[in-house]
C-alpha cells in the first residue's frame, strides 16, 4: 500500500511524467488483486466514484482477456487474376435502323474569375447660338440730341483661400436732352435657328482575370442499329479481380491491440483540405456601409484593405477676405447716395453658414452719414456722424445659399471706407455623402483585390496539398499506411509520455542536429553530453522496437468508422478515395492489429510490455542489415502482386489434402522418435510400426537425406504422380509454409465494357 501511495501522490503531481512503461515498471512488483483494492478503496470515498469505478470495471474485465497469445504466423499475398465485367453503367436502346451519337464528358474542374472595367469618355461640343438681324428703312427723320456726363469708378478685386472677393464703386451724372421727330418707319426682323454639333469618343478598359483549375475530357461515339429489330447496347464497369493465398507457416507469440483512427493524421490533411474548399466556395462579403465611413475611422478602415482614397473635405471653412477700399469722394459729392457690392464665390460642395461685413468709415463731420450693408442686419444705425464709425452686417440673407454671390452696400456723405468680410462656409450634407460614397468604393475594390489575391493563395494551397493526397501510387499509399499504423502502435503500446511521442532532451537533440544541417554545417557541436547519451539509447529503444517485431507480416484489420470520433464520423460516412483500401484506412474508426513476435525476442517483448523495461539478462539476438532488408523484402501489401512471393508452399486447399498432412506429421513424430532412440533416421518407413498411409490410401514417398532437412516426406496427391495442381498436386514436409486458403477480391477500373442484348440473366 505505501508503494501505491507513492505512485499515486506521484501521478497527482504530474501524470504525463509516467509513462505506461514506468508505470508498469512499478506497479509491477505488486499483486494485480493488492492494486484492484487499492483502486476501489480509491473509488468509494472519491468524489468522481462512478467514472472510477467503471475504469476499475474494465480493468478487472481486462485482467480476465489477455492480449498475449500464440498464433500461426500468416501472410497474405496477392495476384492480379483478370479483369470481369462489372455492374452495368447504363443502357441505350436503339430501334431498327437508328443511329445515336454517345458523348461521355468527365471533368473535375475549378474556376475562378474577376473583371475590372473602366469606362471614360472624351466629349467635344460646338454650338452656333441665335443671331438677330433686323433692317430697318424710314421715310423721313429728323433728330437732334445733345449730351454731357461726367463719370468716374473704382474697381478693387481679390482673392484669398480659393475664395475670390470683387467690389466695384463709382460716380455717374448724365444730361440728356433728345428731340425726335419720325413720319414713317418700316423694320423687318430675321432670326435664325440655334444649332449645335455634339461628339463623343470612348474609351473602354477591360481588365479581365481568370484561373482554371482541373481536367476535362470529353469523348463521342456514333453507333449504328443496322438490324432490321430493336436492340440494346449495354455498358458495364469493368472489373479487376485479385486471388489472394493465405500461406501459413510456424507458430509465434503474438500480441494483439486496437488503436483507434488509424489515418487520423491523413484523415486531417484531407480535412483541411475540405476547410480551404469551404473557403474557396464562400462569396465575397463587404459588411461595410457608405454610412459606416466617419472623419474619424475612415483612415484606419482604409489601411486595413491597402486602399487609399482622397481625404475627407474640411466640415468648414474660414475665410476673410482681404480688405476693399472705397475710394476718396469729395466733400462736395459725397451727399448723392452711392451703391456697392462686393463679390465671393462658395467653394464647390459647401453652402453660406454664417458672415461678418465690417466696415470702416471715414465721414464728412456735421453731415447725415449713412451706410448699410444690404444682405441682412446691419448696424449701428444711424450711424455717427464725426470720428471713425465701423458699420457691421451678418448678411443673413444669404446664409445658407450656395454659388456665386455679392455683398451689397449703400453710402453717402463718406469720404472713403475700407470694406471686409469675414465668411464661414459649411460642408454641404450630399457633399459628405458623395465622399462617402466614392470612398466606399475605393475601399471595397480594394477589398475585392485582397479577397481574390487570398483566394488565390488558398486555391494554390489547396492544389498543392490535394496533389500531394492523390498524386501517390497504390504501392506507396501502402507503405504509408503501414508506417501510420506502426507510429500508432508504438505509441498506445508505451503511452503518449513516452519519448517515441514526446522526446525532451532527445527531440531538443535531433532539433540542434536538424539546424545545424540547414546552416550546411554537418557538426555536433552544439550537442551536449547529456544529449547525445539520450539519443544514444533512444536509438537502442528504436532498434529493439524495429527488430522484435516481425512488421514484415503485421496482421491488421480496419473496423467501421462509427467505432471512431462521431465529430468526424458524418464526413468519414461519404467519404471517396481513388484507391480503395486507402479510402478504408482513412475511414476507419478503429483497427485491430495483430502483432507477431520475432523468434528469440518473446520473453524480451512481453517483459517491456508488462514491465516497462526489457530484462536484465536479456542478449538481444544480433539481426544482421541483409536480414533486415530480407525481412523487409518479404512485406506484402493489400491489392498489390507480392515482390517476392512464395515459391514451395504445401497445399491444404481440400479436405483429402489438410487430411494427409495430418498424417503426415504424426509419420513425422514417429521418424523424429526413432531418430532419438537409435541415433539415425530409418533407412525406409517399413522400418517403422505401420505406418499411415495418404487420404487416396498411397504410400508416402520418403527421401534420404532430405533438401532442407534429414529427410522429406511427399504425398503425389490423388493422381500418385509428381507434380499436377489441385487435387494432384504434391504435397511435402520440406515446404516452408502451408498454402491454407484462396479467395478472390475484387477493385473497380475505370474501364468499360460494351455488350449487345445481354440477358436479364447475366446482366451483372
Amino acid at each position: 500500500m505505501e508503494k501505491l501511495l507513492a505512485i499515486s501522490a506521484q501521478l497527482a503531481g504530474d501524470a504525463r511524467r509516467l509513462s505506461h512503461p514506468k508505470l508498469a515498471g512499478a506497479l509491477a512488483p505488486i499483486a494485480e488483486a493488492a492494486v484492484a483494492e487499492y483502486a476501489q478503496a480509491v473509488a468509494d470515498v472519491s468524489r468522481e466514484s462512478e467514472p472510477l469505478q467503471w475504469q476499475l470495471d474494465l480493468y478487472n474485465e481486462q485482467r480476465r482477456v489477455l492480449p498475449v497469445g500464440r498464433l500461426h504466423l500468416e501472410r497474405l499475398e496477392m495476384y492480379p487474376a483478370g479483369v470481369e465485367k462489372g455492374e452495368l453503367v447504363f443502357s441505350v436502346p436503339m430501334a431498327p435502323g437508328e443511329t445515336v451519337t454517345i458523348s461521355h464528358k468527365e471533368w473535375s474542374t475549378s474556376t475562378q474569375q474577376f473583371e475590372d472595367i473602366v469606362n471614360d469618355y472624351f466629349e467635344s461640343y460646338s454650338e452656333r447660338g441665335v443671331a438677330e438681324k433686323t433692317d430697318t428703312s424710314m421715310s423721313a427723320d429728323n433728330e437732334s440730341k445733345r449730351s454731357s456726363a461726367l463719370n468716374f469708378g473704382a474697381s478693387v478685386s481679390g482673392t484669398f483661400s480659393g475664395v475670390t472677393l470683387t467690389t466695384t464703386t463709382g460716380i455717374a451724372t448724365t444730361k440728356d436732352e433728345r428731340q425726335s421727330v419720325r413720319t414713317a418707319m418700316e423694320r423687318s426682323r430675321e432670326v435664325t435657328e440655334k444649332a449645335s454639333a455634339r461628339a463623343r469618343k470612348e474609351h473602354k478598359v477591360s481588365v479581365k482575370l481568370e484561373s482554371t483549375h482541373g481536367i476535362e475530357d470529353s469523348s463521342y461515339r456514333t453507333i449504328s442499329n443496322p438490324s432490321s429489330s430493336a436492340m440494346r447496347v449495354d455498358y458495364y464497369k469493368m472489373m479487376r479481380k485479385w486471388r489472394t493465398d493465405l500461406y501459413r507457416y510456424g507458430l509465434r507469440l503474438t500480441y494483439d491491440i486496437t488503436v483507434p483512427t488509424p489515418g487520423v493524421r491523413l484523415w486531417a490533411k484531407w480535412q483541411h483540405v475540405r476547410e480551404l474548399d469551404d473557403i474557396l466556395g464562400r462569396p465575397f462579403v463587404f459588411a461595410l456601409k457608405p454610412s459606416d465611413l466617419t472623419v474619424g475611422n475612415w483612415k484606419a478602415t482604409a489601411d486595413e484593405v491597402g486602399a487609399n482614397p482622397a481625404a475627407p473635405p474640411d466640415q468648414e471653412l474660414l475665410v476673410g477676405s482681404p480688405d476693399t477700399t472705397i475710394t476718396y469722394i469729395p466733400e462736395d459729392q459725397s451727399h448723392i447716395g452711392r451703391y456697392g457690392q462686393m463679390d465671393f464665390e462658395v467653394p464647390g460642395g459647401y453652402r453660406l453658414a454664417a458672415a461678418t461685413a465690417t466696415a470702416n468709415l471715414a465721414v464728412w463731420a456735421g453731415n447725415p452719414v449713412e451706410f448699410r450693408w444690404l444682405n441682412g442686419g446691419s448696424s449701428p444705425d444711424p450711424v455717427p456722424n464725426s470720428g471713425s464709425p465701423t458699420v457691421t452686417g451678418d448678411l443673413a440673407n444669404l446664409t445658407g445659399r450656395t454659388g456665386r454671390m455679392s455683398a451689397s452696400y449703400f453710402f453717402a456723405n463718406i469720404s472713403f471706407a475700407s470694406l471686409a468680410l469675414r465668411l464661414r462656409f459649411e460642408l454641404l450634407p450630399s457633399t459628405f455623402t458623395t465622399w462617402q460614397a466614392s470612398t466606399w468604393e475605393t475601399v471595397r475594390l480594394a477589398a475585392l483585390a485582397r479577397y481574390h489575391e487570398h483566394l488565390a493563395r488558398v486555391q494554390a494551397e489547396r492544389d498543392a496539398l490535394y496533389r500531394l493526397l492523390i498524386g501517390k501510387d497504390t504501392l506507396t499509399l501502402r507503405r504509408l499506411e503501414r508506417e501510420e499504423l506502426l507510429r500508432l502502435i508504438v505509441q498506445w503500446l508505451v503511452g503518449p509520455s513516452h519519448p517515441v511521442v514526446t522526446t525532451a532532451m532527445v527531440q531538443s537533440a535531433i532539433v540542434l542536429i536538424e539546424k545545424n544541417e540547414s546552416r550546411g554545417l554537418p557538426t555536433f557541436d552544439t550537442v551536449s553530453d547529456a544529449q547525445w547519451n539520450q539519443a544514444l539509447g533512444f536509438g537502442e529503444f528504436v532498434k529493439f522496437v524495429q527488430e522484435s517485431v516481425e512488421w514484415e507480416n503485421l496482421i491488421y484489420f480496419y473496423y467501421p468508422y462509427f467505432w471512431g470520433s462521431n465529430d468526424s464520423a458524418s464526413d468519414k460516412m461519404l467519404f471517396e478515395h481513388v484507391d480503395p483500401e486507402h479510402e478504408r484506412f482513412l475511414r476507419a474508426g478503429y483497427a485491430r492489429v495483430v502483432l507477431t513476435i520475432r523468434p528469440d525476442f518473446e520473453r524480451a517483448f512481453t517483459n517491456f510490455v508488462e514491465t516497462g523495461s526489457v530484462i536484465p539478462d536479456f542478449v538481444s539476438t544480433y539481426v544482421p542489415i541483409s536480414a533486415e532488408i530480407a525481412n523487409f523484402a518479404k512485406t506484402n501489401y493489400s491489392g498489390i502482386p507480392p515482390a517476392n512471393p512464395e515459391r514451395f508452399a504445401r497445399p491444404l486447399l481440400y479436405p483429402q489434402q489438410r487430411s494427409t498432412w495430418d498424417s503426415m506429421q504424426t509419420l513425422i513424430d514417429d521418424i523424429e522418435d526413432f531418430k532419438k532412440t537409435s541415433g539415425a533416421y530409418p533407412a525406409a518407413l517399413s522400418d517403422l510400426p505401420a505406418p499411415p498411409v495418404d487420404a487416396w490410401g498411397n504410400a508416402f514417398v520418403y527421401v534420404l537425406p532430405g533438401l532442407g532437412s534429414g529427410f522429406d516426406l511427399v504425398s503425389h496427391g490423388a493422381n500418385g504422380v509428381e507434380g499436377g495442381e489441385g487435387l494432384d498436386a504434391d504435397i511435402s514436409s520440406a515446404a516452408g509454409a502451408s498454402l491454407v486458403a484462396t479467395w478472390f477480391d475484387y477493385t473497380p477500373t475505370s474501364a468499360l465494357d460494351i455488350e449487345v442484348d445481354t440477358k436479364p440473366a447475366d446482366i451483372a
